[in-house]
């Protein structure tokens, strides 16, 4: 079959959702289908980016291109419901759902302007897709109960889908790094619905009984290092390593000289990061929400804290620093849970649903 993958990103192992993308299509080539990738790229936006759906909907008219299945994202989906071609949505994180958590946790995500959009107008082609589209393939549990509740989804039309990890590049790594020091590792975009401000604080809660041993490493977080160094306390910036941005294989050696990973986010789909950070042995960190409340489990496989809590981040970090044993205990389970969640394997699944899709015609 001819599948259309419409999502506004480009195609490379550099991104997050560039890097779905790309195992996504490699699974589906070596499963015999055609796949054409319509992005940024190939339709350079004109107007509002709401409206981007539309323009890839008269692009693909004008170039008669023609599609057996569209696989496309959540905002865009709207577009090409009901014109005869079955339809897969697939979201990093229901968008109605984060507009929601923006509101309850007072994080700033998107400009004043389009926050003070109407819900009705801002997410329109979203909802249109989530109620209509054939398939949903959705990142984690709490967005698959919202979307069953509030666009009266049944349960067998949505798939939590898995995001994977790189076999190849996993370190060899036993035990703590730097002559005992514990490196904690944040991999994400600095934003404010990534934690950034609330992992500030608990680190300075942290340095109030533990004022050695331990260094915090910023990486993929941008060309801003200067900026991001002056938001952090004066005494904290001597623990403070910021990486900018990384290869693969320097984000090998990033996660080969970490001990434990920090995820404390307000909102997310699925983390690449956390996926990653399991397979690779480190004792994970997370608010306990989305995707990271799938994977971890509490006492067991890793740390879950209070979503928006500073307190209770900075005792489990502190947790970590005084119960090194245990902290290497987790991250064996960890590996556990992922070791079959290699890239390979989470991608035929999504060949898997869209090939069902295609034969049901819905």
């Amino acid at each position: 079959m001819r599948v259309v993958h419409i999502a506004s990103i480009s195609l490379t192992k550099e991104t997050g959702m560039g890097r779905i993308a790309w195992n996504w299509r490699k699974a589906f080539e070596e499963a015999g289908h055609e796949f054409i990738h319509i992005g940024n790229q190939e339709c350079p936006k004109k107007y509002h980016h709401l409206l981007w759906g539309k323009q890839v909907s008269t692009y693909m008219k004008k170039s008669r291109i023609k599609a057996d299945l569209i696989l496309v994202h959540e905002p865009a989906s709207g577009y090409f419901v009901g014109n005869g071609v079955p339809v897969v949505l697939f979201s990093h994180g229901v968008e109605t759902r984060g507009w929601e958590m923006e509101g309850k946790y007072h994080y700033r995500n998107e400009t004043w302007k389009s926050f003070f959009l109407p819900e009705s107008i801002r997410y329109r082609a979203n909802a249109i897709g989530l109620k209509r589209s054939g398939m949903l393939l959705l990142s984690n549990q709490e967005d698959k109960t919202y979307v069953m509740d509030k666009f009266k989804r049944k349960e067998s039309d949505i798939t939590i889908f898995k995001n994977g990890y790189y076999a190849e590049h996993i370190p060899h790594r036993k035990g703590r790094r730097d002559g005992g020091v514990t490196n904690f590792l944040f991999n994400a975009s600095w934003l404010d619905r990534k934690g950034k401000g609330m992992m500030i604080a608990a680190f300075d809660e942290v340095y109030e009984t533990h004022p050695k041993g331990w260094k915090l490493i910023l990486a993929g977080v941008g060309d801003q290092k200067d900026a991001i160094m002056q938001e952090f306390p004066v005494r904290l910036r001597d623990h403070v390593e910021i990486v900018c941005s990384f290869s693969q294989l320097e984000e090998t050696k990033l996660y080969e000289r970490s001990d434990a990973f920090i995820l404390p986010s307000y909102f997310e789909g699925q983390s690449l990061a956390l996926t990653q950070a399991m397979a690779s042995g480190l004792c994970c960190i997370c608010s306990d929400n989305c995707g990271q409340k799938d994977f971890i489990k509490h006492g067991e496989n890793g740390l879950l804290f209070k979503t928006g809590n500073v307190g209770d981040l900075a005792k489990q970090i502190k947790w970590v620093l005084e119960m090194p044993s245990a902290m290497d205990y987790y991250a064996e389970n960890a590996q556990e849970l992922v070791k079959d969640y290699t890239w390979d394997r989470v991608s035929r699944e999504i060949v898997q649903v869209c090939e069902a899709t295609m034969m049901s015609g819905k």
